[in-house]
């Protein structure tokens, strides 16, 4: 099975379309991380089964995005993820803050109880 990845984008081949997968009238084009973004420019279709995406590359398309070298994409069919930079510490302090706000919270409960 192939996987072709352009920075947070990736195609990862399937063998064939979930049952439920609906056609969606549109191009693939997604945005990154920076803003820029992600489009597969050829013979496609895009497919949605609930939340995931699929592509169906019915003919050697190009992925193309100005801050990641060309990809060329062969025929079949494709989940579409997005694969997102996890920085830690500021996963830390995301948890710290929430940790806080509930203890303010419940300190405020504890002076009108």
């Amino acid at each position: 099975m192939r996987v072709y990845r352009q920075g947070d984008v990736v195609l990862k081949q399937v063998n064939d379309l979930p049952k439920d997968a609906r056609p969606v009238r549109r191009k693939l084009r997604m945005r990154g991380e920076t803003g820029n973004p992600h489009v597969l420019e050829g013979g496609h279709k895009l497919y949605r089964s609930g939340n995931q995406l699929y592509v169906v590359v019915e003919e050697p398309c190009r992925l193309v995005h100005p801050e990641h070298q060309l990809i060329l994409v062969k025929p079949g069919v494709y989940r579409v993820e997005r694969v997102r930079s996890f920085d830690l510490a500021d996963a830390v302090a995301k948890a710290i803050e929430v940790e806080e706000r509930e203890y303010r919270i419940d300190s405020i409960r504890e002076v009108f109880d």
